[in-house]
């Protein structure tokens, strides 16, 4: 991951080095060019322009990206968090009458756009207070999901006719209901950086999504104990 001066530079320094000397000549002729010629000055001053040029758009592009980075990140949480609901919805009922079905719905994986995007382009920000480790750990999380959301629809569908059918599903929908409740933790230890808070677009419709979320897989928690 790079970091620094030029991370996010889309132009090469001959760019902005003209701009420089445009400025320079600017400059020259409103201070008096005899006086003050661009030839006298120009060679101190392009350099320091340039490079002065360079980090003002290194520093608005940095922010530009970082401000769409945490956009893009909420909105992701939120579809994710909604998909889940969805699945945990379907898991309730397989779990409630799995002997009588043969043929169950498929779920739906998760995204993961957002943490591919964080793996080469990370903001200075989410080096802060750990938060680079809890996003790293949530991901992680939300691969341990869809690789058994993967596995059991490889199942559901190879599967639907054997005996043991019932009893490999209910294994597999144990597994992603205890997946769940680790995303859940994961994500309320998230949320409670209040820097993350205040960066993320539309906070109340995540923190919504998210206790429906809780609502739901707590119906499985007590058809299990039950």
């Amino acid at each position: 991951m790079n970091r620094g001066i030029g991370k996010y530079i889309n132009y090469p320094p001959i760019n902005y080095a003209i701009v420089a000397i445009i400025v320079l000549i600017i400059i020259s002729i409103l201070l008096n060019y005899e006086k003050y010629p661009i030839t006298t000055w120009g060679f101190i001053f392009t350099p320091v322009l340039t490079i002065l040029f360079i980090i003002i758009w290194d520093g608005y592009n940095s922010k530009k990206k970082e401000k769409s980075f945490y956009l893009n990140l909420g909105l992701e949480i939120c579809i994710n968090l909604i998909s889940l609901k969805t699945n945990s919805e379907l898991i309730l009922n397989d779990l409630k009458d799995i002997p009588k079905k043969q043929h169950l719905n498929p779920l739906k994986p998760l995204r993961t756009e957002v943490w591919d995007l964080l793996k080469f382009n990370t903001p200075d920000s989410i080096f802060k207070n750990n938060l680079l480790g809890l996003l790293a750990v949530l991901y992680f999380k939300v691969t341990d999901i869809n690789e058994n959301i993967v596995s059991r629809e490889n199942f559901r569908i190879n599967n639907a006719n054997t005996s043991y059918f019932s009893s490999e599903i209910e294994i597999y929908d144990k597994n992603l209901y205890r997946f769940i409740e680790e995303f859940i933790t994961l994500l309320e230890r998230l949320l409670e950086f209040q820097e993350l808070k205040n960066e993320l677009n539309d906070i109340k419709n995540l923190e919504n999504q998210l206790e429906k979320l809780k609502s739901q897989n707590n119906k499985i928690k007590i058809l299990l104990n039950s």
